[in-house]
């Protein structure tokens, strides 16, 4: 091995025994990234403003449950202001009201229109078949040139109807001495009602063949069916008309009625929905929203926005410490290494955990803090970080959401390695040296240095252990 012997005159400041030294030594180095972090629970259930139907912008929180408050599945945690939700229930109802009574008023009309023009038909057919009736009356009528006709039958009808009640005196006589049955007394009582009723049946075709059945009455009757017939169809036409009117006047008032209801539910809905419940069980957290100067946390009379979050559910079993690492130091981290957390509102355990999280997304380090870097204009810093994640191991339940700690992560364990402190190793003409007591003197060792860890570098070649080493650059003797 080759190295340069500085020799030094005295007791000077640069002698061996006025510098600042330090051994080689060997032993364990740990190679870890320390940081600063937030807790946060590994699980959280966000709970948002719900979307209030026919509600706009934002919404005043009138209730709140407090801080810290461990609530169950279903527990109410948020109320919001629901005067307005109300109101407008209130008059989706009284919309219910009048579209029903428009429904039973446009139901109750079809009934009575309905049943007027239904009696209008029925009374047009039965004039119809009145009208037929006469029709055929008067078609079936003798002519005038039928009169010498029927003045002979009239005649004989007289005489046979006479005959007959002469006929009757003497059989009934005879039936109430015996000397007749009371068959032939009917058969002589019925063959004198035929013989009255032929002779009316005579007189009246005598009396209308007197009045006289011409042609211009068989047309007047004829045309008289016929207008009876249009009215007829006319009035049935009207009913189809109008029922079907009527119907589609109630299938109106029945939709209206539906898109009216369906409002009432929406209102409904939006009023319950006012009242935020647990969706599952946790520990309330209060969210920051932005206030005007920055964010802060929810009050009562804070206005919230749709879907904006309000509450925070961490689950307390499992925590996280949240860090932000360099791009310079990110190499070092990987899924799985241990690591230690001291946290500031604790300051007597030191708890263990393991990185189970390391982003693949970059952010400025300003993005970090949060919403008033870009809100106030904030320049880029020019530096990238990544979230990485750490799961403590221990469970306590002092650890809680926001609190701020350090977080050391072990990258790497380095077993029996020489080592010597960052500040015994220099550079010169680009090698890496060391100045090394030997005797009075010190001598330039070019040295092949490792991973620094502690505040020490690893020595891979150029001294051995018990060695010693200064830490400042001693100056050369004239």
């Amino acid at each position: 091995m080759c190295f340069v012997v500085l020799a030094f005159a005295g007791c000077g400041r640069n002698s061996p025994s006025a510098l600042q030294t330090a051994k080689v030594t060997r032993g364990d180095l740990t190679l870890s990234v320390d940081l600063r972090g937030e807790l946060e629970a590994e699980k959280v259930e966000k709970v948002r403003r719900p979307q209030l139907y026919g509600s706009r912008g934002g919404v005043k929180i009138t209730k709140l449950i407090p801080e810290g408050t461990d609530v169950k599945e279903g527990d109410l945690i948020v109320e919001l202001d629901k005067a307005d939700l109300q109101s407008n229930l209130k008059k989706a109802e009284s919309g219910v009201k009048e579209e029903t009574a428009d429904l039973e008023k446009a139901r109750k009309t079809l009934a009575v229109e309905g049943e007027k023009l239904l009696s209008e038909v029925k009374k047009l057919k039965a004039d119809l078949e009145i009208k037929q009736l006469e029709l055929g009356l008067v078609e079936s009528l003798p002519t005038t040139s039928d009169m010498v006709q029927v003045e002979t039958e009239l005649e004989t009808a007289k005489v046979v109807a006479k005959l007959e009640e002469q006929d009757y005196a003497p059989a009934l006589q005879l039936h109430k001495t015996g000397h007749q049955t009371d068959e032939e007394l009917e058969i002589a009582e019925l063959e004198m009602k035929h013989a009255r009723i032929d002779l009316e049946r005579k007189t009246l075709i005598y009396n209308l063949v007197a009045k006289g059945a011409d042609e211009f009455g068989i047309k007047r009757a004829r045309l008289a069916v016929e207008l009876a017939r249009i009215s007829l169809d006319q009035a049935k036409a009207k009913l189809d008309y109008e029922g079907k009117k009527l119907q589609e006047d109630i299938k109106a008032a029945e939709a209206d009625l539906t898109l009216v209801k369906k409002e009432r539910e929406r209102r409904a809905e939006a009023v319950k929905a006012a009242d935020v419940k647990a969706p599952c069980a946790g520990t309330v957290v209060y969210a920051k929203v932005w206030q005007g100067s920055g964010e802060e946390k929810i009050t009562e009379g804070t206005a919230v926005w749709t879907h904006s979050p309000i509450i925070f559910l961490p689950d307390l079993h499992t925590m996280v410490a949240e860090v932000w690492v360099e791009e310079s130091q990110i190499r070092l981290i990987k899924e799985g290494q241990s690591a230690t957390i001291k946290m500031d509102a604790i300051k007597d355990v030191e708890f263990h955990g393991s990185v189970y999280e390391v982003g693949n997304v970059t952010f400025d380090k300003n993005e970090t803090r949060g919403r008033s870097a870009w809100l106030y204009g904030e320049e880029s810093s020019g530096i990238r970080v990544f979230k990485v994640k750490v799961r403590i191991k221990e469970k306590d339940e002092r650890l809680k959401p926001g609190l701020n700690g350090y977080v050391k992560i072990i990258s790497e364990e380095m077993k029996n390695v020489l080592s010597v402190p960052v500040h015994a190793v220099f550079r010169r003409d680009g090698q890496e040296i060391v100045y090394v007591r030997e005797g009075r003197r010190w001598a330039v060792r070019p040295v092949e240095t490792g991973k620094t860890a502690e505040g020490r570098v690893v020595i891979a070649k150029g001294l051995s252990e018990g060695e010693t080493v200064s830490l400042a650059a001693p100056e050369a003797g004239r």
